[in-house]
């Protein structure tokens, strides 16, 4: 499975949360690979100081963007797991790493300022998808996330009530990811039982998503077996979201402009309470 997580946003926890993916599948037996097409090259420093004791892995660079499809290929026939690092750029490098998902994961902070920012994504979603004749499944992944904060949850609640497609699992703010960002590590080689429970929730709510075909899918072990890979790989490249009139982000483009306009109402509401109070 092609996983690629982005969001034109800087900050939002892209490469966070590609890192403790690839731990994590690694640690469930899966061979993994992070392509990190940033810039910055974050992920590939993490690796190199990664210690060559924990759970093996790889990571390559891939910040031309002529060449990302072709090196995310090529990688794929020796991978079972490919997690793009995104880039938080307007540009076609974008654009193809949509193209060469299986899932778009969209780290967001529950924060009105980074909902305003998705718009300009939906518009290289749709020039992608069009592109490849193909809706790719996407999901919001709420980073940062407080269920005390009242803001926080609004938003959740409100993604929820539009129909948002949102992960269930949240991320929120730990010492942990921080720290083992810097060491090279993932959370689940840290003493953290609350973030290591956040990140196998994650994962399994990912593998979830691939390993559960829709009605007008084949099994996945007789598609893996079509395609002549182990049916023990998880594999999304016959996933597609449901069909609908409209395609996918217009819907949610028209549901989170919609949406917008009740945050700043619900954040009046309890600015009025506050003052109140």
């Amino acid at each position: 499975m092609k996983i690629a997580v982005s969001n034109l946003k800087g900050g939002v926890g892209k490469t966070t949360v590609t890192q403790n993916l690839a731990v994590c599948f690694a640690s469930m037996g899966y061979k993994v690979c992070i392509v990190d097409s940033a810039t910055s090259q974050s992920s590939l420093a993490w690796f190199g100081v990664r210690d060559s004791g924990l759970k093996s892995l790889t990571v390559v660079g891939a910040t031309d963007v002529k060449a990302l499809n072709k090196t995310i290929d090529a990688l794929y026939r020796e991978y079972d797991i490919i997690l793009i690092d995104g880039t938080p750029s307007l540009g076609e490098m974008t654009t193809r790493i949509i193209l060469a998902a299986d899932l778009l994961i969209i780290p967001i902070l529950p924060s009105g300022h980074d909902f305003r920012s998705i718009e300009k994504l939906f518009v290289r979603y749709e020039l992608a998808t069009e592109t490849a004749g193909k809706q790719i499944p996407v999901y919001f992944l709420l980073n940062r996330y407080s269920e005390n904060v009242r803001v926080h949850s609004g938003m959740k609640e409100l993604l929820e009530e539009h129909g948002v497609p949102v992960l269930k699992t949240t991320l929120r703010e730990r010492v942990a990811y921080v720290a083992t960002g810097i060491e090279g590590m993932g959370v689940l080689e840290y003493d953290d039982p609350k973030a290591i429970e956040e990140v196998v929730a994650l994962t399994k709510e990912i593998i979830g998503i691939a390993a559960t075909p829709l009605p007008t899918e084949q099994p996945r072990q007789e598609h893996a077996k079509h395609m002549g890979r182990p049916p023990t790989r998880i594999d999304a490249t016959v996933r597609i979201s449901v069909d609908m009139p409209k395609p996918l982000f217009k819907r949610v483009k028209k549901k989170l402009v919609d949406m917008e306009i009740t945050m700043i109402e619900y954040m009046n509401q309890l600015v009025q309470k506050d003052m109140e109070g």
